[in-house]
């Protein structure tokens, strides 16, 4: 089973720049992966602005979490 949740239209940060953010989750045996970019879905200021504040750029977000919890039962 597999799902890919995007941004709905393309953010830009500056005239030159267009990021699209998404995210993917997806069973991968007993574990769930979720992967992502880490771009916002939402509107953001301009980067890099006054402040010392860093540019925005994508990044490569990977992470697997069980898909179902162990019972007490399990634990010795």
């Amino acid at each position: 089973m597999k799902w890919r949740i995007s941004v709905p239209s393309p953010l830009s940060t500056s005239p030159t720049l267009v990021y699209k953010g998404y995210v993917y989750v997806e069973e991968d045996g007993d574990y769930w992966r979720i992967t992502a970019n880490g771009i916002p879905d939402h509107d953001t200021g301009e980067f890099p602005g006054s402040g010392g504040s860093s540019s925005i750029v994508e990044q490569d977000y990977d992470y697997l979490y069980l898909a179902r919890t162990p019972t007490n039962s399990s634990f010795r």
